[in-house]
């Protein structure tokens, strides 16, 4: 009986394609993961560190000086966080003696929701580059820098700096409290018709925010005082150029009821 013949296999020399391809395609897409990681919005996680930060203070979780982390594109934290919302508006569950369920009294808690707010605002570029806001004992400050506020020598608030002052009025409609504006300028001499001396310029300067506040913004002008400085309260020295810039300036204090740990929230740049 005839058998057909068995023809011998010839091996596949282009297996190794297969896994050339698998290696390539693997290449790609660890490429693509790396790229997309690149490309995070910095603003959006600025917010997204605000937010968390706003929800797990309000709980007790994370202390005032905590870094931040938001969970909305469109800013604001208040809206998941029902604590939060009841500060913007000022009102808080107490223990009956006028201290919120924290220990807290509502002056603090109010003080603290504008801090968060003034925050945000900040890590959306709300604020511009020369405001800082800081947490002190005294309360809380919210300092403006001579550039961008005011002109060489002047106590007229610069027009470009409108939008900034009432975004700034618009998070402390919220107090209550005594609000203090306080005039700051550097050591070097003045004498003008309108301004004999620093005394009055830094005076000046206070008054002015007084008035925009009360006539742009309608504040209770009870709970608002003015001051100068002059050139008696420096941050930095005025022997240098940076130094002298650092000390014009203009502080807004939201004054406090009892301390705050002193922390820097807002530096400027």
């Amino acid at each position: 009986m005839a058998h057909k013949r068995k023809h011998p296999e010839h091996v596949n020399h282009e297996r190794w394609l297969v896994s050339y391809a698998d290696f390539i395609t693997l290449l790609f897409a660890f490429f693509v993961v790396m790229f997309a990681s690149s490309q995070v919005d910095k603003k959006k996680v600025q917010k997204f560190s605000v937010s968390v930060s706003a929800a797990f203070q309000d709980m007790g979780v994370f202390d005032s000086g905590s870094r931040f982390m938001s969970v909305s594109a469109s800013g604001g934290g208040a809206a998941g966080n029902p604590l939060l919302a009841d500060a913007r508006a000022g009102g808080f569950p107490d223990n009956g003696k006028g201290l919120a369920m924290d220990g807290r009294s509502q002056t603090e808690r109010t003080i603290e929701a504008v801090k968060l707010e003034l925050t945000q605002k900040a890590a959306e570029g709300k604020l511009g580059d020369k405001v800082s806001i800081i947490a002190t004992p005294k309360g809380l400050i919210i300092r403006l820098g001579e550039v961008g506020f005011f002109g060489s020598g002047s106590a007229e608030l610069q027009k470009e700096s409108v939008p900034i002052l009432d975004s700034i009025a618009e998070s402390l409609s919220k107090v209550t409290g005594q609000i203090q504006v306080e005039g700051h300028t550097d050591n070097v001499p003045i004498q003008t018709s309108k301004y004999p001396s620093n005394w009055e310029l830094s005076s000046s300067r206070a008054s002015s925010l007084i008035a925009f506040l009360l006539e742009r913004h309608a504040f209770n002008p009870a709970n608002l005082s003015a001051s100068g400085y002059a050139e008696f309260h420096p941050l930095g020295s005025n022997g240098t150029a940076g130094g002298r810039a650092q000390n014009r300036r203009v502080d807004i204090v939201v004054v406090n009821g009892s301390p705050l740990a002193e922390s820097s929230i807002a530096a400027v740049p």
